[in-house]
């Protein structure tokens, strides 16, 4: 079901440590997370380089496990605002283009889950989103189709989508739309036996909008930094922040100045 980590600060944080040498680092998640699944269908990772308003991404269907590219791109990457994601496959083949996150513009997207039924609910999604938006998906997931159908909704309320919202209650409004309307549509069924699962991560390089609906999601804040991951990751000492369990049902934002509030969907 996938494992992610996101990270806003004031400052260009380096991403080595969260994914390649804290405790419980993403890479080791990726080799057996806390439910005991591994994650080896592919990784990526997506940052902003202020002042550059669209983020830079590279992705793999690698096995992050294994792929000195993942370590590669992991120690180069240090900047105030990135995602990283590794995936563990259910819808979509293991290519470079169904690989998180997925970018359009300056916004980022990744998922933590599936959208159950997708065979029935993918054309009905399909439908609802501008086609010229529509052309620019490149893979077959159903998390790249729900990012372009928040796009979708961000449109419809008069956001240009070449340029940063910088507001996340607007972008916690939008989110909580596209998830009550995924929640009606999977609503009793199941993939191996479990419910559709809406982690999402949401950001235009400004703020970020993260929600977690029927799965783990956890965050810190400390010293401007605030971090988001599946998994707690680091020390847990008594010097250290604690970690916290967003609510299930709820989304977190965290604008430019790492201020965060949460919001039910």
């Amino acid at each position: 079901m996938c494992r992610l980590v996101a990270v806003v600060a004031r400052q260009p944080v380096p991403a080595a440590d969260l994914l390649l040498e804290a405790r419980n680092n993403l890479r080791s998640q990726a080799c057996c997370d806390a439910r005991g699944y591994d994650h080896g269908d592919g990784w990526g990772i997506g940052w902003y380089e202020r002042p550059m308003l669209e983020p830079h991404v590279v992705r793999s269907p690698a096995d992050a496990r294994t792929d000195q590219a993942f370590e590669a791109a992991a120690r180069q990457v240090a900047a105030p605002i990135w995602f990283a994601h590794v995936r563990n496959a259910s819808v979509g083949l293991r290519i470079a283009e169904n690989c998180h996150p997925f970018a359009y513009g300056p916004w980022l997207f990744a998922h933590n889950g599936t959208v159950t039924n997708f065979e029935q609910v993918g054309p009905t999604l399909e439908r609802q989103i501008d086609p010229a938006l529509l052309a620019h998906r490149r893979g077959t997931t159903d998390s790249e189709l729900v990012f372009f159908l928040l796009l979708e909704h961000l449109r419809r309320t008069g956001a240009a989508l070449d340029a940063p919202v910088g507001d996340p209650a607007r972008m916690a409004t939008i989110m909580g739309d596209v998830l009550r309307q995924l929640a009606r549509l999977t609503e009793g069924h199941r993939y191996e036996g479990e419910p559709a699962k809406f982690n999402f991560l949401l950001s235009d390089g400004v703020a970020l909008v993260a929600s977690r609906w029927k799965h783990d999601l956890h965050w810190r804040a400390e010293d401007e930094q605030v971090t988001i991951a599946s998994e707690p990751i680091g020390d847990d000492s008594a010097e250290s922040t604690p970690w916290r369990e967003v609510p299930d049902g709820d989304m977190l934002t965290v604008d430019e100045h790492c201020r965060c509030v949460l919001h039910p969907v």
